[in-house]
């Protein structure tokens, strides 16, 4: 029975890139910031002891965690992985508890995640077994690891990554069925410090305007109530 001791080394957390795949499996472009998801990678080496020889060898143990930050859910999405020859040099070497892939034996491997609820994290891991030499160098190429692929089947209706802003403050900005939608803002909303949204465009509140209007119509109820206050009196002397 072997036993284990581990160390481990958690790297600031990295934001990801998303790209469309098409139907035919090939990416297509771009269609989402990177804010969309979160990822980080762990790295643990576990020494594994035999019963009286000691350490036998090193399991290095890698964690990938992704966090939907989209802000919608994502659905049938998967992770791939470029891993350094310094850590394994064939896909024959990478074993997982978690269902994935071989698309390079350089090695290049896929983690199906499937469907990614809002603030949502999904876990993938894999390891590989090395001589104390192999798991130094290992343990020295993991900073320098690529940050995974992120594949989503996006629909043409779909909204993810899609990023609405006409920078007009006046309006509501916001994707609908994949099209940017900006709809006008009440009249009179406030838009930045005192100015207020007058057909989509934000002026500055004119308060000596307002002044002018209100003194235009006290001066006139005033003189319509001279006006009544005098007819009554005549009607009063008759």
């Amino acid at each position: 029975m072997l036993s284990t001791q581990a160390t481990a080394y958690v790297p600031p957390s990295r934001n990801l890139v998303i790209v469309e795949v098409g139907q035919d499996g090939e990416i297509e472009k771009k269609v989402a910031e990177q804010a969309d998801l979160f990822f980080s990678r762990e790295m643990k080496t576990v020494a594994l002891f035999g019963p009286t020889e000691g350490i036998t060898a090193y399991r290095v143990i890698f964690t990938l965690s992704l966090e939907n930050v989209s802000g919608s859910t994502l659905e049938n999405v998967s992770l791939i992985e470029t891993i350094p020859k310094e850590i394994a040099l064939n896909a024959g070497l990478v074993k997982s508890d978690s269902n994935f892939s071989v698309l390079e034996n350089d090695p290049v491997i896929m983690f199906s995640l499937g469907t990614m609820a809002v603030d949502g994290v999904k876990k993938a891991g894999y390891s590989v077994i090395h001589n104390e030499s192999q798991a130094k160098a290992a343990e020295d190429s993991f900073l320098g690891m690529e940050i995974p692929l992120a594949l989503i089947p996006v629909s043409e209706n779909d909204c993810t990554g899609i990023k609405c802003n006409d920078f007009n403050p006046c309006t509501k900005d916001y994707c609908a069925k994949g099209e940017c939608i900006y709809s006008s803002l009440a009249e009179g909303t406030a838009c930045e410090t005192d100015m207020v949204c007058i057909k989509e465009s934000c002026e500055k509140f004119k308060n000596a305007d307002l002044v002018l209007v209100l003194g235009v119509v006290i001066i006139a109820i005033v003189l319509l109530s001279a006006l009544l206050l005098q007819k009554n009196r005549k009607k009063s002397r008759h």
